[in-house]
């Protein structure tokens, strides 16, 4: 994919702060939108036999045994600040890494001003939480927009309800991170969460552990 590399001694390498689009690779045709232009442009900028640098944050693997990386390559550009600017990529990030998150914050902003490549509706369209659905799967990840209109907290959490439908929470051991956030999040402001959706005690949630899943509309 656009958000993974392979060294010449076999090493995968997991791009950190970003992700991309998924390429379906037994049937291209049925890759998801811009997954390809990712892939491409990535190879665009890394072609084969090139010499990059690669910057370790606290946590080196992931699950699947990657090396987790910020790659900077010719000149020291970054692959993943480039490809969040030309809008081929979301930030994302793989707890406890949070190196160059601001950063990849600010290149991220460009395009979704702009509303290009992934932000742009015709590629991915919003999701409004009035209209939010689970379905079949248990957990999906998804970006949902929509206005506080309730609020709720518990002994471990703090929950904001979306448009009377989608809860939103932050975890009360995670409120470091949100210092500057959380008095804005109050009844009536419009805010887009990017998350892992699921549903428990018949309500639909999506929790952020970190500022990066948050932005204010």
């Amino acid at each position: 994919d656009g958000d993974t590399l392979v060294l010449t001694n076999g090493e995968r390498v997991r791009l950190l702060g970003i992700n991309t689009p998924e390429v379906n690779f037994n049937h291209p045709e049925k890759s998801q939108p811009l997954a390809i232009a990712a892939r491409a442009r990535l190879q665009e900028l890394i072609p084969d036999g090139s010499k990059v640098r690669l910057v370790i944050d606290h946590r080196e693997r992931d699950r699947y045994k990657r090396l987790l990386a910020f790659v900077r390559f010719a000149d020291d550009q970054d692959a993943g600040k480039i490809l969040l600017e030309q809008g081929l990529a979301w930030q994302y990030l793989i707890l406890p890494n949070q190196l160059c998150w601001q950063q990849y914050r600010d290149a991220e902003s460009k395009a979704f001003k702009a509303t290009e490549g992934v932000w742009d509706d015709s590629h991915y369209p919003s999701t409004f939480a009035k209209t939010v659905t689970i379905g079949k799967k248990k957990r999906n990840y998804q970006r949902v927009k929509g206005t506080i209109t309730g609020t709720e907290h518990s002994s471990k959490n703090y929950w904001y309800l979306l448009d009377n439908r989608v809860w939103f929470g932050i975890a009360k051991k995670d409120t470091k991170h949100f210092t500057d956030q959380l008095e804005r999040l109050k009844i009536g402001t419009s805010i887009q969460v990017s998350g892992w959706m699921y549903q428990s005690y018949g309500k639909i949630r999506i929790k952020a552990r970190h500022p990066q899943a948050l932005r204010f509309l």
